[in-house]
């Protein structure tokens, strides 16, 4: 009798092993970005429901396996130069909700005229099924590199003549 008492729990054991708990995403969907993802220290990012009447946005997407992936929306009927486009490699995110956390790592770059590297610490002011704000409290790293600084073909500037992005100050 003892065996026969062993056995249900044997098999309800055995079918449980090897599964895990399936991790889903934390913001899931997809983010529309109000600002500059690099230099603002407000974030507000906004469940995308509707695309059809957006001209220009940032989008975001936060996966289940801690990776953060990005979009740009354009105008269908605007021809749009690809020059200076965000765009994003290798990137990462971190919550901690119960310190109300969001630590974004970003690799990446604007098409054609650099290249980033940057890790940063926003405490989650709001957040809602439909949208959530981020203050940033700590740049950790920003390490950029301009496609532009030190290329001979380009007419020659002096470092204080530059702006952060690599572009000469006077150009315009």
């Amino acid at each position: 009798m003892r065996n026969f008492l062993f056995l249900p729990f044997l098999f309800l054991a055995s079918a449980s092993f090897g599964q895990t708990a399936s991790k889903s995403a934390p913001f899931p969907g997809e983010y529309a970005v109000e600002g500059y993802l690099l230099q603002e220290d407000t974030l507000e990012l906004t469940l995308l429901i509707d695309e059809a009447d957006l001209a220009y946005i940032d989008v975001l997407t936060f996966s289940d396996n801690n990776t953060v992936a990005h979009r740009t929306i354009m105008p269908k009927d605007m021809m749009i130069c690809g020059n200076g486009l965000l765009y994003l490699d290798n990137s990462s995110f971190r919550f901690r909700k119960n310190r109300e956390v969001l630590i974004l790592a970003l690799k990446g770059g604007h098409m054609v005229q650099d290249q980033f590297s940057y890790k940063a610490k926003y405490r989650v002011e709001k957040l809602s099924d439909t949208s959530m704000l981020l203050i940033r409290k700590k740049v950790r790293r920003f390490d950029q590199k301009s496609e532009w600084a030190d290329n001979p073909r380009l007419p020659a500037t002096s470092a204080q003549e530059r702006t952060p992005s690599g572009f000469a100050a006077n150009a315009y």
